[in-house]
C-alpha cells in the first residue's frame, strides 16, 4: 500500500524529464528555423537586384527507401523525403554538400540557409538534404507500431544516406570531381560524423557541429547547459501524460519526433536528463532509474539493456574518438553544446581540422 501511495505521489514528477526534453527540442529547432529565416532574407536584401534572379524555389521530392537495408528477405521501403538546391551549382567540378536531417521534420530551409549554404555559394555546390527515417514525412503510416519502430536506428540511417548518395548521382550524373562533403548538428551533427566514418568511400569530408558522439546513459548536466537563458512554458508533466504521448502511434509529419526520439535513446544512445545534481533547474525526482523504465512501460525494452545499447553505440563508432579522418568538429561556444561532444585536441586529432581545411575553411 505504501508503494502504492508514493508511486501516486511521484508520478507527476517521473514524466516530466521526458517532456521538458521534448520542449527543449521543439524551441531549439524553432531557434534553428527563426535564425534561417532570418539569414535568408538578411542574403537576399544583400543582393543586388540583378542577381535576385539566381535565386531558385529548391526542388522537394520523394524517393523509395528500403525499410531494412540488413534483411535482404524485407522487400518494405517507405517513401523519404529530400531537397535539392541546384541553382549555385558548377556542374563539372562543384562538390555536393550534403545536409542530414535528424529527430525532427526537415524543411526547405534546409538547402536555403545556413553556413553550408554560404560555402556552397562560394564553392559552386550541389546542395541537398535528406530527412531521416521515421521522422517527419518520411515514414509509413504503420510506422510507429511497435514492430515497425524496431527499424529505426542510426545504423539504418547512414545506409540510408549511401542509398540516396547512389540516387542523387544518378539524378544529376555526377562524377568524381563531384567530391560530397557532410553537414549536420546535434544528433545530425553525429551522423555526419559516422557517415565519413563508416562510407569514407562515399563522403570526402564531414563537417559536425556540437556533435554528441559519445553516448551516454546519464546525461548530468545537459539540463544547465541547454537551459541557460532559455525559457519555457508550464506544463502538464503527468507521468501517466506522458506515457500515453509516447504511447501514440499517430504519424505528425511536423515538429520533433516524441516517440520515435525516445525509442531511440533506450536502444542506442541514453542521453536521459537526470536531477540528481545540485544545479539541475527541475524536479529532483527525475532520476535515472524513472527514465529507463520508461523503455520498458512504452516499448517492452529491458532498462537493464539500455546500457548495453549504449556500449554498443560507442564501441560501433569509436565514441569521442573516432578512427577516420577529414572529419572537423565544430565546437565553437556560439550554439548550443551537448555535454558529449568532442572537445578536446586529445579526442579531435588536428588532422580533421587541417585535411577539411583544404576544401573550405571551418564554419562559425
Amino acid at each position: 500500500m505504501w508503494l502504492l501511495l508514493i508511486t501516486a505521489l511521484l508520478a507527476p514528477h517521473l514524466g516530466s524529464a521526458g517532456r521538458n526534453m521534448w520542449l527543449i527540442k521543439e524551441r531549439v529547432q524553432r531557434s534553428r528555423e527563426l535564425r534561417l529565416e532570418k539569414h535568408l532574407w538578411e542574403n537576399w536584401k544583400a543582393l543586388p537586384a540583378e542577381g535576385k534572379g539566381d535565386w531558385v524555389v529548391p526542388k522537394e521530392g520523394l524517393f523509395p527507401q528500403p525499410l531494412d537495408h540488413f534483411n535482404r528477405r524485407n522487400n518494405g521501403t517507405f517513401q523519404q523525403r529530400y531537397w535539392v538546391n541546384a541553382g549555385l551549382w558548377e556542374q563539372q567540378r562543384g562538390p555536393v554538400f550534403l545536409f542530414i536531417g535528424g529527430e525532427g521534420a526537415l524543411t526547405p530551409y534546409s538547402v536555403l540557409a545556413g553556413e553550408h549554404v554560404d560555402l556552397a555559394r562560394k564553392y559552386r555546390a550541389l546542395l541537398v538534404s535528406l530527412e531521416h527515417r521515421y521522422y517527419g514525412a518520411s515514414i509509413n503510416p504503420d510506422g510507429l507500431s511497435d514492430q515497425n519502430i524496431q527499424l529505426l536506428s542510426s545504423q539504418q540511417a547512414l545506409a540510408d544516406l549511401a542509398t540516396f548518395h547512389e540516387f542523387i548521382k544518378q539524378q544529376y550524373a555526377l562524377t568524381r570531381n563531384n567530391r560530397w562533403i557532410c553537414f549536420g548538428g546535434s544528433y545530425p551533427g553525429s551522423l555526419s560524423a559516422w557517415f565519413r566514418l563508416k562510407f569514407p568511400h562515399l563522403v570526402f569530408a564531414a563537417v559536425a557541429s556540437s556533435a554528441p558522439v559519445r553516448a551516454q546513459l546519464d546525461f548530468t548536466g545537459y539540463n544547465e547547459e541547454y537551459m541557460d537563458g532559455m525559457e519555457l512554458p508550464c506544463v502538464d508533466n503527468s507521468h501517466r501524460n506522458v506515457l500515453e504521448q509516447l504511447r501514440s502511434t499517430e504519424v505528425k509529419p511536423f515538429g520533433v519526433g516524441v516517440r520515435q526520439w525516445y525509442y531511440q535513446t533506450c536502444g542506442e544512445f541514453g542521453y536521459y536528463q537526470t536531477c540528481e545534481d545540485k544545479g539541475c533547474p527541475f524536479s529532483r525526482w527525475l532520476t535515472l532509474r524513472s527514465q529507463v523504465n520508461i523503455c520498458a512501460q512504452v516499448f517492452g525494452i529491458d532498462p537493464g539493456s539500455v546500457q548495453a545499447g549504449v556500449n554498443f553505440t560507442n564501441d560501433y563508432y569509436g565514441a569521442d574518438h573516432p578512427a577516420s579522418s577529414r572529419i572537423i568538429f565544430v565546437n565553437d561556444g556560439t550554439t548550443l553544446r551537448d555535454p558529449s561532444e568532442v572537445t578536446s585536441q586529445e579526442s579531435a586529432p588536428r588532422m580533421y581540422v587541417a585535411n577539411l581545411a583544404r576544401v573550405c575553411p571551418p564554419i562559425h
